[in-house]
């Protein structure tokens, strides 16, 4: 079949359009022209053999323009106004040979892709889906005759050719798969399970087998496929069988047990109410208006005789009173000396110990306890019924008693001090001695528990007045000063042993005068006196005072010194009354004040000595001037031979007028300085 008048009408429009846009437009590419000379040519495709070849210039007689250039065609081509392809009239062979490449790919086209094939079941029955004609192509379908039921692809366009340079192509008879029809079966009865409950039955699903495949589907149903080469009745392959039939019967369960009741405590009035169960897939719970708790039986479950319901009634109360314990408290001071606690008295409550009954009232805490509340009969607790109480040993704020009494002795002037600790807590005191300079001559740590005493001595060996200080302590740092006292020794140094001295009453030393001395004193293991008596001693060639020094005489005892001067120089005045001087070992010298709580009186005081007159003793003449009372030259004066005393008897000074006067004078002086000298204390 050829092409129609409307076609050519087509073709011809198109080639008028062509014409005028070569008019209208310019040219769309530059050409050259073979050895920049020669005319253009238009370019001729011919076809010989299987191929083609291009020819440039001369007529179209057998022969198609190349009308057409493939992308990235040579810029010695160019299409005209025309819409052919012109080139230079050459005999070039490179350009020659794409030539006749551009008028293959221009007039060949591809064998088309086989058919579609309609091939039911059964042997040699498939039959060609003959295409629809195109332009280029006409699809022929024989019925008769030896090409019967072949399908033929033919070229319906001059110049034309497909890829094997032929006009047609010959698909043959459709391929026939040979296939066979499907059997029919039948389809088979399922068994349904259905316990009890509602919308419960479900199918027994079979296995699969050969020809049967069951599938068991979300929502209960069940779908049948057969296999292939089979069908069902109707000619399927699928069956529905659906959801099973369900027999709406009920599973009977028990009346649950009665709930615990909610029988709170309560003064008056019945309060008992029901502890409602949670609800669950199997029963439902509520209280009505009347106070009845009823059970619903759900969805698939009822009570004998198909009953969905179950009253229980109203919850009963057990009239239960309430009681609140107080709450037991304590005293927590400082220390654990004074720590108690307290006992409450509340209606309904025991309070116990150690599973003990303990009455009400205040006991000392001895340690941490603690204490359970138990309701009594018809009563029950509500709110804590245990409490720990715990007691701490806080740190008192740190106070402190000190007593101190001195006394002398034969190293010196000694110090002895008593702490109390007042407080209920064990304290740590510093305890510090200072000298008039501020620097510690001694310190020391120590802990006393709460009421403890704690006993220290010191000894002063060098006179000066000392501070003694006590402080708190904590850890390793002092803490505040809760104690100060001052005291001037008196007797650090060696008072036992005192300067003497001979001088004028302008204070010149007098070398030269003799006295006689009677040193008396008293010794407890003998209950008697026991004196030694010194002549012709001359006192004013002692130039350091250290008589006392060269005889022997008990320190620590009641003394009575007599000094008689018996001869002196002739410008100074003989003194008529001797010197009286007097030891006192009985004379309390010192005891602070601080006498803060009760302590045993001490029955002995801790006694010091003291003479009568301030040391160095001065014993003194009245001499003219000029005549005697001069400063004596400086010379080397050996010491007076010692005279042994003469032996006295044991009842006292005595053996002359002049002895029993000194002695009674001494006496005299001795009493008054006992009984009329005050007492002496170092206060805070």
């Amino acid at each position: 079949m050829r092409k129609t008048l409307s076609k050519r009408l087509g073709t011809g429009l198109i080639a008028f359009a062509l014409v005028l846009s070569q008019v209208l437009l310019p040219v769309q590419s530059a050409y050259a022209s073979h050895g920049g000379g020669g005319t253009n040519q238009p370019v001729w495709c011919q076809k010989v053999g299987y191929g083609w070849t291009a020819q440039i210039g001369g007529n179209n007689q057998n022969r198609y323009p190349l009308t057409e250039l493939p992308d990235g065609h040579s810029n010695q081509l160019f299409i005209g106004q025309n819409g052919q392809v012109y080139a230079p009239n050459s005999s070039d062979q490179t350009l020659k040979g794409q030539l006749d490449q551009y008028c293959g790919q221009q007039y060949t086209l591809e064998i088309p892709a086989m058919p579609a094939v309609n091939d039911p079941c059964g042997p040699r029955n498939a039959t060609w889906v003959k295409p629809a004609d195109t332009d280029l192509i006409d699809w022929r379908l024989y019925t008769s005759g030896p090409l019967r039921g072949h399908l033929v692809a033919q070229i319906d366009e001059d110049g034309y050719v497909f890829s094997d340079g032929s006009y047609s192509y010959d698909f043959g008879v459709a391929p026939d798969s040979g296939e066979l029809c499907d059997v029919e079966v039948q389809v088979p009865m399922l068994q349904t399970v259905d316990p009890c409950g509602l919308d419960n039955a479900s199918w027994v699903v079979p296995a699969n087998t050969d020809v049967y495949q069951y599938t068991l589907n979300s929502d209960g149903s069940v779908t049948l496929t057969v296999a292939k080469g089979y069908v069902l009745p109707g000619g399927g392959t699928t069956y529905e069988y659906g959801l099973p039939q369900d027999s709406g019967e009920y599973c009977v369960v028990e009346v649950p047990p009665a709930p615990a009741v909610n029988d709170e405590c309560n003064v008056d009035g019945d309060n008992a109410t029901w502890v409602v169960p949670s609800d669950d897939n199997m029963f439902s719970w509520m209280v009505d208006a009347n106070g009845h708790l009823v059970v619903t039986a759900l969805g698939d479950y009822s009570f004998a005789g198909n009953v969905k319901t179950h009253d229980y009634g109203v919850a009963s109360d057990n009239g239960t009173k309430c009681t609140t314990p107080t709450d037991p408290t304590k005293s927590d001071t400082c220390g654990e000396k004074n720590d108690t606690y307290t006992i409450p008295t509340t209606e309904g409550i025991d309070y116990q110990i150690d599973g003990q009954t303990v009455a009400a009232g205040t006991y000392a805490a001895m340690s941490d306890v603690t204490i359970n509340a138990v309701a009594q009969k018809d009563y029950e607790l509500v709110g804590t019924n245990e409490w720990t109480l715990t007691f701490t040993n806080e740190y008192c704020e740190p106070e402190v008693n000190v007593y101190v009494y001195t006394y002398c002795d034969a190293d010196g002037q000694t110090f002895m001090l008593r702490a109390h600790n007042p407080t209920d807590s064990d304290q740590v005191y510093e305890f510090v001695i200072r000298d008039s300079e501020g620097t510690i001559v001694e310190q020391g740590v120590s802990t006393l528990e709460s009421g403890g005493y704690e006993y220290g001595n010191w000894t002063a060996d060098t006179e000066d007045t000392y501070t003694f200080q006590v402080y708190s302590y904590n850890g390793d740092e002092r803490g505040a000063l809760l104690w100060e006292t001052s005291v001037t020794t008196k007797c650090a140094s060696d008072v036992f042993t005192p300067e003497i001295y001979k001088r004028d009453q302008f204070g010149n030393l007098l070398p030269g005068a003799k006295f006689t001395i009677e040193v008396c004193q008293w010794l407890p293991e003998s209950e008697g006196w026991d004196c030694q008596t010194y002549y012709d001693v001359d006192l004013g060639s002692y130039t350091s005072g250290d008589w006392f020094s060269t005889i022997q005489y008990e320190k620590y005892v009641p003394t009575v010194v007599t000094v008689t001067e018996t001869s002196t120089l002739p410008a100074c005045t003989l003194v008529q009354q001797p010197w009286v001087f007097t030891w006192d070992y009985d004379y309390e010298l010192m005891q602070d004040a601080r006498m803060l709580v009760e302590m045993p009186k001490q029955t002995t005081p801790y006694n010091s000595g003291s003479w009568n007159v301030e040391d160095p003793w001065t014993l003194e003449n009245e001499c003219t001037v000029g005549k005697g009372g001069e400063k004596p030259p400086v010379e080397t004066v050996s010491d007076p031979e010692v005279v042994p005393a003469q032996e006295l008897p044991h009842t006292g000074p005595g053996g002359t007028v002049t002895t029993v006067v000194a002695l009674l004078t001494a006496l005299v002086a001795y009493g008054t300085v006992y009984f009329a000298q005050p007492k002496r204390q170092f206060e805070d």
